[in-house]
């Protein structure tokens, strides 16, 4: 038995294991605590933390990542991504619709002026445009194509 093979079975592989799941819960943890900062403070992004955070937990445990899977919310939004690299257009509408909302919501409460209305503009239209750039699939979960030339995740015929 060579090195390699104690490595890939022995007690080396098994701590290496937990490590990475351990330092995988851990940046997670943190990811979540700077998550729940930035909702707080301003300028702190929250959603690319929590993002990352999720990230981090399915890497470290699988019955996580199924649960997910399985779940009556999120659950067809990850398997119509997975399966079919695609998002339906009820969820299209759904996103479009909570961004402009969230949009309007911060215009009028914090009426921003200046550089902070144009970012906010900008922010705005890049969402904009990243969600309806998204592939939409059919109910039968077949892709099809969008009808946007602009958008570089869509490939035409024409």
């Amino acid at each position: 038995m060579d090195a390699r093979q104690r490595y890939e079975g022995g007690l080396l592989a098994r701590l290496t294991d937990c490590t990475v799941k351990a330092l995988c819960i851990a940046a997670a943890g943190i990811c979540l605590l700077l998550g729940l900062i930035g909702a707080v403070v301003p300028l702190l992004p929250t959603t690319p933390f929590v993002l990352l955070a999720g990230v981090l937990l399915i890497k470290a445990n699988p019955k996580w990542r199924n649960r997910l899977f399985r779940s009556a919310i999120i659950g067809p939004v990850l398997n119509d991504w997975q399966q079919h690299r695609g998002v339906r257009r009820r969820t299209k509408r759904y996103a479009i619709a909570s961004l402009l909302t969230v949009a309007a919501l911060t215009y009028a409460i914090a009426s921003p002026k200046g550089h902070a209305a144009g970012s906010l503009a900008a922010g705005t239209l890049a969402g904009l445009i990243a969600i309806v750039c998204l592939p939409v699939t059919k109910p039968s979960g077949a892709a099809e194509l969008q009808p946007f030339d602009f958008c570089p995740s869509v490939v035409s015929d024409r």
